[in-house]
């Protein structure tokens, strides 16, 4: 393994820290405090700004489901919403 590949290991492994930390911290505990309700086509949606990332997420029923961001955005596609 090279020192970049090790390098870019190393700092996923911190920003998915700082995400998870972020979900359990404050979705878990308070999901509409924390969160921006997104508009228009994604109306329902929520998102959390963690670092240059966003975690979009909806509330049902008081359970937070979670997406990757890329998967969200290809489902919306296909859906129609985007």
């Amino acid at each position: 393994m090279g020192k970049d590949c090790r390098k870019k290991r190393k700092e996923f492994t911190y920003i998915w820290g700082r995400i998870q930390s972020a979900i359990e911290k404050r979705l878990l505990t308070d999901p509409v405090k924390f969160g921006i309700p997104l508009r228009s086509t994604l109306r329902g949606y929520r998102k959390l700004r963690v670092g240059d990332y966003r975690v979009i997420y909806k509330i049902e029923e008081k359970i937070v489901k979670r997406k990757n961001r890329g998967k969200f955005w290809k489902a919306s596609i296909h859906a129609g919403f985007v």
